[in-house]
């Protein structure tokens, strides 16, 4: 799998857009059953069997780091600062597009998630 990621970014390095993000808050980043989602706009809100054509995939790595690699510009802040609205909001997509569950490296970063969700179970 990671021969076959890495040959894809070499393939995309011209038109893609990549961003490793380092998050200095003291929210961490969460993860889940689909640890690799399209947070593109045009995603958001998208149907599972609904078709998109633009792409900027997100992938946490750890509870403090996440790499993205990106059609858009609309995730470039993320290259020089992360605050926690920003790390709010990608776990939020994170969960919304979990199949089952969602895993954190804390208690409380997964309540964290859970105050947006009833239906979650910590």
């Amino acid at each position: 799998m990671g021969i076959n990621f890495g040959f894809g970014l070499e393939q995309s390095a011209d038109t893609a857009n990549r961003i490793l993000i380092r998050n200095t808050t003291n929210i961490d980043f969460i993860t889940s059953d689909h640890p690799v989602i399209n947070v593109h706009q045009c995603a958001q809100g998208a149907a599972i069997d609904q078709v998109v054509d633009k792409l900027d995939l997100y992938y946490p790595l750890s509870p403090k780091l996440a790499f993205m690699l990106n059609d858009s510009q609309h995730y470039n802040h993320l290259k020089h600062f992360v605050n926690e609205e920003d790390v709010i909001h990608l776990n939020r997509l994170m969960a919304d597009r979990s199949h089952k569950n969602i895993y954190g490296p804390s208690e409380q970063a997964l309540k964290d998630v859970r105050k947006s969700y009833r239906n979650l179970k910590v």
